[in-house]
């Protein structure tokens, strides 16, 4: 018994503390998390999906709200009227985010002035 619990509480203990990835995008449901490195830079890919294009405007509107919010911003280039352009600069990191009919994804480039 005691081996179990002890078995168990390691098992616990690993989930609790393992390294997560950080998400940028907080919304939506189905995420995808994809990273990789080209030309010395890593790049992050991030997709989360919505139920309806209503929702995914909503929280295209809340995630350009949270970017601006957040600490280091150095410079910003948004449009909200047709999303045509979402373009966060933190520093050592470029953030684009590309909205489509349900789904929003973004990559994020680190180690690179835009």
């Amino acid at each position: 018994m005691a081996v179990f619990i002890l078995i168990l509480s390691i098992i616990l203990l690993g989930v609790l503390f393992r390294k997560r990835e950080e998400h940028w995008l907080s919304f939506g449901k189905d995420h995808i998390l994809r990273k990789f490195e080209q030309g010395g830079r890593t790049f992050i890919y991030e997709e989360a999906s919505f139920g309806a294009s209503q929702e995914m405007v909503y929280y295209t509107y809340q995630l350009v709200y949270e970017l601006t919010k957040r600490k280091g911003l150095l410079e910003s280039k948004y449009d909200l009227y047709d999303f045509s352009y979402n373009i966060f600069c933190y520093e050592n990191t470029t953030l684009r985010i590309f909205r489509y009919d349900t789904y929003i994804s973004y990559p994020l480039s680190r180690g690179y002035e835009y």
